[in-house]
Protein backbone atom coordinates (compact mmCIF):
# COMPACT_ATOMS: atom_id res chain seq x y z
CA UNK A 1 0.00 0.00 0.00
CA UNK A 2 2.64 2.67 0.62
CA UNK A 3 4.24 2.36 -2.50
CA UNK A 4 1.27 4.57 -3.63
CA UNK A 5 1.91 7.39 -1.78
CA UNK A 6 5.20 9.77 -3.33
CA UNK A 7 7.68 10.68 -0.73
CA UNK A 8 8.19 14.18 -0.25
CA UNK A 9 11.41 14.33 2.37
CA UNK A 10 12.39 12.42 4.92
CA UNK A 11 11.45 14.28 8.32
CA UNK A 12 13.72 12.78 11.09
CA UNK A 13 15.13 9.54 11.90
CA UNK A 14 14.26 7.34 14.97
CA UNK A 15 16.06 4.28 16.30
CA UNK A 16 15.00 1.55 14.51
CA UNK A 17 12.52 3.81 12.43
CA UNK A 18 12.68 6.52 9.32
CA UNK A 19 9.91 9.05 9.47
CA UNK A 20 8.67 10.64 5.87
CA UNK A 21 6.76 13.23 4.85
CA UNK A 22 4.18 11.81 2.05
CA UNK A 23 1.72 12.59 -0.71
CA UNK A 24 -0.82 10.85 -2.67
CA UNK A 25 -3.29 12.40 -4.65
CA UNK A 26 -2.51 16.08 -3.22
CA UNK A 27 -2.84 15.39 0.82
CA UNK A 28 0.14 14.88 2.97
CA UNK A 29 0.61 11.66 5.29
CA UNK A 30 3.40 10.77 7.99
CA UNK A 31 4.83 7.82 7.00
CA UNK A 32 7.04 5.89 9.83
CA UNK A 33 8.82 3.40 8.60
CA UNK A 34 10.74 0.21 10.46
CA UNK A 35 13.79 -0.27 9.70
CA UNK A 36 14.88 -2.77 12.08
CA UNK A 37 13.33 -5.90 12.77
CA UNK A 38 14.18 -5.23 16.62
CA UNK A 39 11.09 -6.44 18.42
CA UNK A 40 11.19 -3.20 20.83
CA UNK A 41 11.00 -0.84 17.04
CA UNK A 42 8.18 -3.11 16.50
CA UNK A 43 6.54 -3.28 19.31
CA UNK A 44 6.44 0.92 19.43
CA UNK A 45 4.79 0.62 15.94
CA UNK A 46 2.05 -1.61 17.18
CA UNK A 47 1.41 0.21 20.38
CA UNK A 48 1.23 3.97 18.26
CA UNK A 49 -0.78 2.21 15.94
CA UNK A 50 -3.41 1.07 19.13
CA UNK A 51 -3.24 4.47 20.43
CA UNK A 52 -4.10 6.42 17.54
CA UNK A 53 -7.02 4.29 16.78
CA UNK A 54 -8.06 4.58 20.43
CA UNK A 55 -7.48 8.26 20.69
CA UNK A 56 -9.09 8.89 17.16
CA UNK A 57 -12.88 9.17 18.47
CA UNK A 58 -11.59 11.99 20.69
CA UNK A 59 -10.36 13.98 18.20
CA UNK A 60 -7.13 13.97 19.89
CA UNK A 61 -4.20 13.43 18.31
CA UNK A 62 -3.32 12.75 13.66
CA UNK A 63 -5.61 9.95 12.63
CA UNK A 64 -4.24 6.90 12.02
CA UNK A 65 -4.44 6.08 8.20
CA UNK A 66 -3.21 2.94 7.98
CA UNK A 67 -0.84 -0.01 9.94
CA UNK A 68 0.51 -2.50 8.62
CA UNK A 69 2.09 -5.47 11.32
CA UNK A 70 5.77 -4.69 12.79
CA UNK A 71 6.35 -2.51 8.99
CA UNK A 72 5.10 0.97 9.48
CA UNK A 73 1.98 3.21 10.36
CA UNK A 74 0.56 6.10 8.10
CA UNK A 75 -0.64 8.87 9.66
CA UNK A 76 -2.67 12.18 8.97
CA UNK A 77 -0.21 15.16 8.96
CA UNK A 78 -0.43 18.13 11.31
CA UNK A 79 0.00 21.39 9.46
CA UNK A 80 2.08 24.13 11.88
CA UNK A 81 5.17 24.36 13.92
CA UNK A 82 6.56 22.30 16.76
CA UNK A 83 7.21 23.59 20.21
CA UNK A 84 11.08 23.55 19.59
CA UNK A 85 10.54 26.00 16.79
CA UNK A 86 8.32 28.35 17.88
CA UNK A 87 8.91 31.67 18.66
CA UNK A 88 7.89 33.06 22.21
CA UNK A 89 7.57 36.89 22.71
CA UNK A 90 7.57 36.55 26.50
CA UNK A 91 6.98 34.30 29.81
CA UNK A 92 3.10 35.44 29.44
CA UNK A 93 3.91 33.90 25.50
CA UNK A 94 5.08 30.97 27.14
CA UNK A 95 2.69 30.13 30.09
CA UNK A 96 -0.02 30.81 27.49
CA UNK A 97 1.26 28.11 25.39
CA UNK A 98 1.92 25.87 28.24
CA UNK A 99 -1.27 26.18 29.42
CA UNK A 100 -2.90 24.79 26.20
CA UNK A 101 -0.48 22.49 26.41
CA UNK A 102 -1.42 21.00 30.01
CA UNK A 103 -5.48 21.12 28.60
CA UNK A 104 -4.36 18.51 26.01
CA UNK A 105 -3.04 16.64 28.45
CA UNK A 106 -5.20 16.74 30.43
CA UNK A 107 -7.60 14.95 28.26
CA UNK A 108 -5.05 12.59 27.52
CA UNK A 109 -4.94 11.66 30.92
CA UNK A 110 -8.55 11.72 31.44
CA UNK A 111 -8.59 8.83 29.26
CA UNK A 112 -5.80 6.77 31.01
CA UNK A 113 -2.84 7.23 28.76
CA UNK A 114 0.62 8.59 29.73
CA UNK A 115 2.51 9.96 26.74
CA UNK A 116 5.93 9.14 28.48
CA UNK A 117 7.88 11.06 25.40
CA UNK A 118 6.91 14.60 26.21
CA UNK A 119 9.62 17.37 24.30
CA UNK A 120 9.24 20.00 22.35
CA UNK A 121 9.54 17.81 18.97
CA UNK A 122 6.50 15.72 19.59
CA UNK A 123 4.56 19.34 20.11
CA UNK A 124 2.37 20.74 17.60
CA UNK A 125 1.68 24.52 17.45
CA UNK A 126 -0.95 24.07 14.43
CA UNK A 127 -2.05 26.88 12.15
CA UNK A 128 -5.21 27.64 13.80
CA UNK A 129 -3.13 28.20 17.13
CA UNK A 130 -4.48 25.16 18.71
CA UNK A 131 -2.25 22.45 19.98
CA UNK A 132 -1.84 18.58 18.89
CA UNK A 133 0.59 15.92 20.42
CA UNK A 134 2.68 13.24 18.02
CA UNK A 135 4.64 10.45 18.48
CA UNK A 136 2.98 7.87 21.01
CA UNK A 137 5.82 4.88 20.39
CA UNK A 138 6.39 4.21 23.66
CA UNK A 139 2.76 5.91 25.41
CA UNK A 140 1.70 4.03 28.66
CA UNK A 141 -2.19 3.31 26.94
CA UNK A 142 -5.23 2.48 29.18
CA UNK A 143 -3.52 2.52 32.26
CA UNK A 144 -0.93 -0.91 31.62
CA UNK A 145 2.20 -0.37 33.42
CA UNK A 146 4.24 -1.55 30.50
CA UNK A 147 7.38 -0.10 29.69
CA UNK A 148 8.85 0.42 26.18
CA UNK A 149 11.49 2.30 26.72
CA UNK A 150 12.91 6.22 27.73
CA UNK A 151 12.44 8.77 24.95
CA UNK A 152 14.74 11.34 25.29
CA UNK A 153 16.75 11.14 28.27
CA UNK A 154 17.00 15.40 28.49
CA UNK A 155 13.50 14.52 28.75
CA UNK A 156 12.88 11.44 31.14
CA UNK A 157 11.47 11.36 34.49
CA UNK A 158 13.39 10.09 37.40
CA UNK A 159 10.46 7.07 37.51
CA UNK A 160 11.25 6.31 34.47
CA UNK A 161 14.98 5.95 34.93
CA UNK A 162 14.82 4.36 38.36
CA UNK A 163 11.92 2.71 38.71
CA UNK A 164 9.21 0.57 36.51
CA UNK A 165 6.56 2.88 38.32
CA UNK A 166 5.25 4.63 35.16
CA UNK A 167 2.28 7.55 36.17
CA UNK A 168 1.09 10.87 34.68
CA UNK A 169 3.73 12.42 37.28
CA UNK A 170 5.97 11.26 33.95
CA UNK A 171 4.60 13.58 31.72
CA UNK A 172 4.09 16.61 34.04
CA UNK A 173 8.40 16.12 35.03
CA UNK A 174 8.42 16.77 30.97
CA UNK A 175 6.46 19.46 30.89
CA UNK A 176 8.28 20.91 33.92
CA UNK A 177 11.59 20.52 32.17
CA UNK A 178 10.35 22.08 28.32
CA UNK A 179 8.85 25.16 30.41
CA UNK A 180 12.42 25.52 32.43
CA UNK A 181 14.17 25.40 28.78
CA UNK A 182 11.25 27.64 26.96
CA UNK A 183 11.83 30.55 29.92
CA UNK A 184 15.78 29.67 30.16
CA UNK A 185 17.33 28.45 27.19
CA UNK A 186 18.62 25.54 28.63
CA UNK A 187 17.86 22.19 30.69
CA UNK A 188 17.54 22.46 33.96
CA UNK A 189 19.60 19.27 34.75
CA UNK A 190 22.53 19.82 32.75
CA UNK A 191 24.41 19.53 29.56
CA UNK A 192 25.17 16.10 29.25
CA UNK A 193 23.93 12.66 29.41
CA UNK A 194 26.13 11.48 32.52
CA UNK A 195 24.94 14.94 34.21
CA UNK A 196 21.84 14.73 33.61
CA UNK A 197 20.91 11.79 34.77
CA UNK A 198 23.20 11.90 37.90
CA UNK A 199 21.22 15.38 38.35
CA UNK A 200 18.04 13.63 38.30
CA UNK A 201 18.34 10.53 40.53
CA UNK A 202 19.73 13.31 43.10
CA UNK A 203 16.83 16.06 42.62
CA UNK A 204 19.38 18.43 41.87
CA UNK A 205 18.22 20.67 39.22
CA UNK A 206 19.55 24.77 38.84
CA UNK A 207 17.39 27.04 40.88
CA UNK A 208 16.26 30.24 38.88
CA UNK A 209 15.85 33.78 40.52
CA UNK A 210 12.14 33.67 40.59
CA UNK A 211 10.19 31.96 43.64
CA UNK A 212 6.82 31.32 41.75
CA UNK A 213 9.20 29.35 38.84
CA UNK A 214 11.17 27.57 41.29
CA UNK A 215 8.12 26.25 43.65
CA UNK A 216 6.54 25.07 40.15
CA UNK A 217 9.97 23.53 39.24
CA UNK A 218 10.18 21.77 42.28
CA UNK A 219 6.69 20.21 42.16
CA UNK A 220 7.08 19.29 38.63
CA UNK A 221 10.22 17.47 40.08
CA UNK A 222 9.81 16.28 43.28
CA UNK A 223 10.52 12.58 43.77
CA UNK A 224 7.72 12.85 46.40
CA UNK A 225 4.39 11.81 46.10
CA UNK A 226 3.19 14.51 48.93
CA UNK A 227 4.85 17.06 47.54
CA UNK A 228 4.82 16.98 43.93
CA UNK A 229 1.99 17.80 41.51
CA UNK A 230 -1.12 15.62 41.82
CA UNK A 231 -2.23 16.15 38.51
CA UNK A 232 -1.61 18.40 35.50
CA UNK A 233 -4.53 20.30 36.49
CA UNK A 234 -2.65 21.99 39.72
CA UNK A 235 0.08 23.04 37.33
CA UNK A 236 -1.94 24.78 34.84
CA UNK A 237 -3.30 26.48 37.73
CA UNK A 238 -0.08 27.93 38.96
CA UNK A 239 1.03 29.09 34.94
CA UNK A 240 -2.32 31.01 35.87
CA UNK A 241 -0.20 33.58 37.81
CA UNK A 242 2.18 34.66 35.04
CA UNK A 243 -0.92 35.74 32.55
Amino acid sequence: MKNEYQIIKKIRKKIGRDIFLVEKNGEKYVLKQSIDTNFGVQKCLKNEAFVLNYLHKYDFSPNLIDYCDKKYILTEYIEGITLRDYKFASVKNVAKIMINICEKIKLLHNLGIVHCDLKPDNIIIKNDDTISIIDFGIANPLGKNHFLGYGSIKYTSYLQLMTDEIDFRVDIYALGIILYELIYGKNPFGKEKEEIIKNKKENNFIKVDNVLLNLIFTKCFDKTYERAYKNIGEFANDLKFFL
